[in-house]
């Protein structure tokens, strides 16, 4: 359990690091992370209310949320390094990532409430088809 204390402080205390050097305000970090924190609880909540629990679906997910945190500081570290300006980029990516977190719990509450599964819109997946985009203009005008 210390082991388990000591990797969240220091995850917590790169993540502060790095939002402090990129200057992503660490308040929106915070609230994309306790945002993920509760739709992978609803989902679990989801799952359990269907029926369809599963150790790996579940790991998968949280390896995949985590994925969502790490986004936005390496299109910020990328904008530092190339002397590009990208906030407004990393800003629409947390501003999106926010959204498409609280469609996601709302949807989970909802097939938790009425037991009826749901299809739920990628809007993730969605928004990083844009930002490849986005990084494909801007490697072909290089």
């Amino acid at each position: 359990m210390e082991n388990i204390k000591i990797i969240g402080y220091a995850i917590a205390f790169a993540c502060g690091w790095l939002c402090d050097y990129t200057g992503i305000k660490s308040e929106v970090i915070t609230i994309l992370a306790v945002m993920i924190l509760i739709d992978t609880l609803f989902g679990l909540i989801k799952s359990f209310r269907l029926k369809t629990t599963s150790s790996t679906k579940l790991s998968v997910g949280v390896m995949s949320k985590l994925v969502l945190l790490i986004i936005p500081i390496a299109i910020s570290l990328t904008g530092i390094a190339t002397k590009l300006n990208l906030n407004s980029v990393v800003i629409g990516t947390l501003n999106v990532f926010i959204l498409a977190e609280l469609y996601s719990i709302v949807v989970n509450a909802y097939i938790i409430r009425t037991g009826q599964d749901m299809k739920e819109h990628d809007f993730i997946a969605l928004t990083l088809k844009k930002i490849k985009g986005l990084l494909e203009k801007l490697l072909e005008k290089s």
